[in-house]
């Protein structure tokens, strides 16, 4: 929530639940701190056409948008041109807040150190994924070993990062030599097909 009203508004990390919790006694919410009147916020006509966005609001604001509504004057003709002010409001504001204002968190210098990472254990899961195809073809039989080592080094030779290519070449080694892994594979495969089998008899029957 809102802390200060100042030009350098703060927000806390409190989670707003769909109840309007009174104030701390002698404090006042966020939003009572603030002058809007003086910010010259201007009044958000309904455009002409554009794309429309629907989603889940708590009871309480649809009740705050009727009484807005009912409040104005005459100048929202519905609780559509409500909403549309406060959707407009609300994202400037979250602009300047996570856009152009921001201050980096906690979270956000994590997810920043972090973030190459966990790009490289994506690409390690797309190439894991791609040649298990070729692993589980040589484990039925239709890739004998020498075309399985063939199909890991064309793979190999495209990828650029050499730590990334280390890794897939000593994976690949690992499924190749690891007799465990082999009948692990076997085995699922087995009673993949097994499965399959039965739902077909299930079907006929």
């Amino acid at each position: 929530m809102l802390t200060k009203g100042t030009e350098d508004v703060k927000w806390s990390e409190g989670v707003y639940a769909g109840a309007d919790n009174p104030a701390p006694e002698g404090e006042k919410h966020w939003y009572e701190r603030v002058d809007f009147h003086s910010l010259g916020i201007p009044f958000c006509m309904r455009p002409k056409g554009g794309p429309r966005i629907w989603f889940s609001v708590f009871g309480n604001m649809e009740y705050k948008a009727i009484e807005i509504k009912e409040a104005s004057f005459g100048k929202f003709k519905s609780t559509n041109d409500v909403n549309r002010n406060a959707h407009y409001i609300g994202m400037y504001i979250l602009e300047q807040m996570h856009v152009k204002n921001k201050k980096n968190g906690m979270v956000e210098k994590i997810f920043k150190k972090l973030e190459g990472p966990k790009q490289i254990l994506h690409q390690q899961d797309i190439l894991r994924t791609f040649y298990q195809e070729f692993y589980d073809s040589y484990v039925k039989g239709g890739l004998n070993k020498d075309e399985l080592c063939d199909r890991a080094v064309e793979i190999a030779t495209e990828i650029l990062d050499p730590k990334l290519k280390e890794w897939f070449i000593e994976y690949c080694d690992s499924l190749i030599e690891n007799k465990e892994i082999l009948r692990k594979v076997k085995d699922r495969l087995r009673k993949k097909e097994a499965y399959s089998k039965g739902i077909e008899l299930v079907q006929q029957g």
